[in-house]
């Protein structure tokens, strides 16, 4: 059977969904060859084409991003997306149909690792689907590769929460809520041995010592790799950094 192609105009529906699949592309695959795009597309009566195009459009509208590109969304496309990312968790979690992969830097694709990342002891299918999609976004926003270490066993890297899962739920699919870490930065910064500045400077607790710290630190960038989309909330920093900081006295 063959599926009819639409042309007319795109649907909010369909550009929901559109948005979902370009949070979790890497940009080096916004093309119609891509079989998550072809799948989608057919799904939403559309061409490959089409469905791409749509994508890299896409890149505009991340008022995070230094470099947008081209501005050629509608604005529908820009009204649709304040909508979701102003309530992500409404909007964000994939259908249990998707799977979602993590690329290596030479394309080829690897296993997808994944860390509940919340802290919650009951969790339901709901709350997976969203902790799934929000590591998927992250891992894809950083290129698989932790923003701090460069670090790139996906096995190692864990999807982190600026803001914490279990207190500030309205942001807890909210990609500039979140930061890709190795395992042991993850923990530093969850713990408050390490902060970030507004422009992303790597900051360290007065309270660990000098050994710790010489070992963070050696590790480390003195300042955090930029993801290509979705870049970490200033607002959100700040919160994190001032919560520890007033804890160090």
């Amino acid at each position: 059977m063959v599926c009819r192609v639409r042309t007319d105009g795109w649907t909010r529906e369909q550009i929901i969904e559109a948005i979902k699949l370009y949070c979790v592309t890497p940009f080096g695959r916004l093309h119609s060859k891509n079989r998550d795009i072809i799948a989608l597309a057919e799904r939403l009566g559309r061409t490959p084409s089409a469905l791409a195009l749509k994508l890299t459009n896409f890149a505009a509208l991340d008022t995070s991003k230094a470099q947008k590109g081209m501005s050629n969304h509608s604005k529908l496309d820009a009204a649709v997306w304040v909508e979701v990312f102003g309530n992500p968790d409404a909007f964000l979690p994939l259908p249990e149909s998707f799977t979602p992969q993590v690329f290596a830097a030479d394309g080829e694709a690897a296993e997808f690792v994944m860390r509940p990342e919340g802290r919650d002891i009951a969790v339901q299918s709901t709350a997976r689907s969203g902790q799934q999609f929000f590591r998927s976004m992250i891992m894809t926003s950083y290129g698989s590769r932790c923003a701090m270490t460069d670090i790139d066993a996906p096995e190692l890297l864990i999807a982190s929460h600026i803001l914490p899962w279990a207190e500030e739920k309205a942001e807890r699919t909210n990609p500039r809520n979140g930061l890709l870490l190795n395992r042991l930065h993850d923990r530093a910064f969850e713990c408050g041995h390490i902060v970030l500045s507004d422009e992303l400077r790597v900051g360290y607790s007065p309270k660990i010592s000098s050994v710790t710290r010489d070992k963070l630190e050696q590790a480390a960038r003195p300042h955090l790799r930029l993801p290509e989309r979705f870049a970490p909330d200033p607002a959100f920093l700040r919160r994190h950094r001032a919560f520890w900081m007033e804890r160090w006295g």
